[in-house]
């Protein structure tokens, strides 16, 4: 059974992957003071800087944090869900399988987007 401090085995944690589409300026505006919110809002989650285009098997623009407990979780996704401003966000854990983390895995919030697994797959070998 998981307790609060832990997430159950193999979860380590979870990332947050909040697109936008990088070639709109005002969607892009849109994710940077989404990203300032966040960052106001939790200042202990682990928050990256904005992606202006594909990076790995995101095919758009994106920004990523870290939730690194099943507290934080219980804070953050809520909190996403009612605050994401149209945004699309991927909420997946680090189980060890990127491939299943990112597609079998995958929670989204608003409209899922395209992820190119390929990617993923050429990183297994």
């Amino acid at each position: 059974m998981a307790s609060a401090t832990i997430f159950p085995s193999p979860i380590a944690a979870y990332d947050i992957h909040v697109y936008f589409d990088h070639t709109n300026v005002d969607q892009t505006q849109i994710a940077q003071q989404f990203h300032a919110h966040i960052a106001k809002t939790f200042p202990n989650l682990r928050l990256f800087g904005l992606c202006r285009g594909p990076v790995g098997p995101h095919v758009t623009g994106m920004f990523q944090g870290i939730i690194g407990t099943p507290e934080e979780f219980g804070a953050v996704v809520p909190w996403l869900t009612l605050n994401r401003r149209g945004l699309s966000i991927l909420l997946h854990p680090h189980t060890g399988d990127d491939v299943a983390d990112h597609s079998i895995y995958a929670i989204w919030i608003g409209d899922q987007m395209p992820i190119n697994l390929d990617v993923l797959r050429r990183l297994r070998h």
